[in-house]
């Protein structure tokens, strides 16, 4: 008979998920160190800079890709719940709207798990798929392989597009490593302020720019 980790690897293979990986979170302060894993899911998706508008990236990106993570997601939750296993959804919701700092940095999660390396524009960046990938964490109380892999993964190296593509100058052309912070990399500030009051509309020139994995 197959182990609960065994069906869970399972179940990640078969949804409709570009990518997913495992975390160790031990050493981590959350939640009363309740939780032993972190399960990274990402949902890739295509972008051109040829057919991009604000408010129609943000709709896409907030309706159409969200609702697949959304709806993957409560397919796990149901096998989690089934399986009697404890877990947390990681929300998106940003209580700190000045700082832009949400409960867990997916990103953070995605890097432990070996998804990639964050690039330039502090975003994920996938070796498949580039920053053109929508994620979500899980939270789980169960001991899965760790996805870690070994392989060094080249970075952003020399390349500036976010940089010089940023209406704002907010991005400052440091390449990522283990140890900057987020304003090491980018003025948030200015990057938050960008749209001003538009309304359901982002920026993200960055993200649509990056020639890394187009899908």
């Amino acid at each position: 008979m197959r182990c609960k980790e065994d069906r869970l690897i399972e179940l990640l293979n078969k949804i409709d998920i570009s990518i997913w990986g495992v975390s160790d979170i031990t050493d981590l302060d959350v939640y009363n160190r309740k939780y032993i894993r972190a399960i990274s899911i990402g949902q890739a998706y295509s972008c051109s800079l040829k057919t991009y508008t604000p408010t129609g990236f943000h709709d896409f990106l907030f309706r159409d890709i969200k609702g697949n993570i959304d709806s993957n997601i409560s397919i796990i939750e149901e096998f989690l719940k089934k399986e009697n296993i404890e877990y947390h959804v990681v929300t998106n919701f940003v209580p700190d709207r000045n700082k832009c700092i949400g409960e867990f940095s997916n990103k953070f999660a995605a890097v432990r798990s070996g998804l990639g390396w964050i690039g330039k524009n502090t975003l994920l960046i996938t070796p498949e798929y580039g920053p053109h990938v929508r994620l979500s964490t899980i939270f789980v109380n169960i001991e899965l392989p760790i996805t870690k892999k070994s392989r060094e993964f080249k970075g952003c190296g020399d390349c500036t597009i976010c940089k010089d593509i940023c209406p704002k100058k907010c991005i400052k052309g440091v390449n990522w490593r283990e140890g900057l912070s987020r304003e090491d990399l980018i003025d948030i500030t200015e990057c938050k302020d960008r749209l001003g009051n538009k309304g359901n509309s982002i920026c993200a020139l960055c993200l649509v720019a990056c020639p890394i994995g187009r899908v």
